[in-house]
């Protein structure tokens, strides 16, 4: 099976490079007298070029990191005159999905762009398409000393061979169930769960009091997707991911595996989840919730904002996602998604700067501070005194369950090095809520994984 990843490495670091060669017209090169990402304006040159920077990111639209986002670039610009962004940002995972393949399959990527998936991430670095950051931050250390090293680990590839770090973290997301604290009472549940046994037994008094207790939505698969993480580490724990991915120590059809999976179905038989679930987008199903249709809603610290918003804010309490008793080495095995941005490997010298530059911005603590208080959500500073006079109240509450994760997992296929893995894996567990068995839903995504 390591000479199988090894071939795909292999591959995928030829086609890279392909695209890369193929593309060049599309694709800034260092060497390239033609900039696609610089422009001279006719009659000006005795002034300085205007270099233009594309981003993308998915701080957009309500995001709560969009506005900072646009501020830091306000401020870069108003530094500096001769450079001009161009924000493509979209909030919409499958949006930014479709554009970032779009870009990576032409040979037209942006200058700052997030890729999700620590193996792909990996293969990215090494094809030479990102942007190694170890001298900046040698370089300037009066900014990267602070910067959390945890979160930098999750950009270093040593374990595979790399040497370097090739994303920076911007912000850190937990994962937790939100709660409408009324609709809890009004079926009789005195307080939030502590357990599994518990959530479920929650669950029952929900139903029985005629409220859907757990809004999802089978159109932003996503969703479905974030169910079965959270459910397989307290089952399994984190290391489970990496044996299933990278190390194939385990298949999706061993009967571990498949009880994750029969836990979910007997949820979705339940009618635990949104009726109808799989053309239901997640903005209905946030929109349910605020409105007092559902009971839960599990969903990251980027939910924490609009929540705070709405016109049921003092409603809302949180939970981290409950330990299963029989399984207590599982305790504190939880969901946090780090928020990563690149800079693309192969702009020029002088794009290379402002596109580091930007970043080293939007990472200092003037703007980390904002990640903070006004995104709530984890900053990756540790100079930051977090004053808990400046959150919110979920922020604050959310901030506080940080020490309780000790073992931290992102989604399951960030560990498989097969790219389709993701797709793959969310497709059939949206199947799996409609109609297929576990053992079907098992078999599909195994042999995904036994057909390369």
């Amino acid at each position: 099976m390591s000479k199988k990843i090894l071939v795909l490495g292999i591959v995928l670091v030829m086609t890279f490079t392909m695209v890369l060669s193929g593309c060049s017209s599309k694709v800034t090169k260092k060497d390239d007298a033609s900039k696609t990402n610089s422009t001279v304006s006719e009659g000006e040159s005795n002034k300085k070029k205007t270099v233009e920077l594309r981003l993308l990111s998915r701080f957009s639209g309500a995001e709560a990191l969009a506005p900072i986002w646009q501020d830091a670039q306000t401020e870069f610009m108003e530094k500096h005159p001769n450079v001009k962004f161009v924000d493509e940002s979209v909030s919409d995972q499958s949006a930014y999905d479709s554009k970032f393949k779009t870009g990576l399959a032409t040979g037209d990527l942006p200058a700052v762009f997030r890729v999700a998936g620590t193996l792909v991430q990996a293969e990215y670095a090494k094809s030479g398409l990102l942007h190694d950051f170890s001298q900046d931050i040698a370089d300037d250390t009066e900014w990267s000393k602070e910067l959390n090293q945890g979160a930098l680990n999750e950009a270093k590839f040593d374990s595979f061979g790399i040497k370097g770090v090739y994303a920076l973290p911007v912000s850190s997301q937990v994962e937790v169930m939100f709660y409408n604290t009324e609709l809890f009472k009004k079926a009789g549940i005195e307080k939030a769960p502590e357990t599994y046994e518990e959530l479920l037994t929650a669950i029952d008094k929900l139903k029985a009091a005629g409220i859907t207790p757990w809004g999802v939505g089978g159109k932003s698969n996503w969703q479905v997707g974030h169910i079965f993480n959270v459910l397989l580490y307290k089952n399994l724990g984190v290391e489970a991911a990496k044996d299933l991915g990278f190390n194939r120590n385990k298949k999706w059809t061993d009967p571990e595996v498949i009880e994750v999976l029969a836990e979910m179905k007997r949820l979705a038989d339940s009618d635990v989840f949104t009726p109808n679930l799989a053309g239901v987008q997640y903005e209905t199903v946030k929109q349910d919730f605020i409105d007092g249709k559902t009971a839960m809603i599990f969903n990251g610290t980027w939910f924490v904002k609009e929540a705070e918003g709405s016109a049921i804010a003092d409603k809302i309490q949180t939970f981290l996602f409950p330990s299963i008793e029989s399984k207590p080495e599982f305790n504190n095995h939880n969901i946090l998604f780090p928020n990563n941005l690149c800079v693309n490997g192969n702009l020029t010298e002088e794009e290379t700067k402002y596109a580091v530059e930007f970043l080293k911005l939007f990472t200092s603590k003037q703007y980390q501070e904002r990640v903070i208080y006004e995104a709530q959500q984890l900053p990756v500073r540790n100079d930051i005194d977090v004053d808990a006079t400046k959150m919110g109240p979920l922020s604050k509450q959310i901030y506080e369950y940080t020490p309780l994760i000790g073992v931290a997992g992102s989604d399951t296929f960030n560990y498989d090095p097969l790219v389709s893995m993701k797709d793959r894996t969310r497709n059939s567990l949206v199947g799996l809520l409609l109609e297929y068995t576990p053992e079907e839903a098992a078999k599909e995504i195994q042999n995904e994984v036994d057909s390369q």
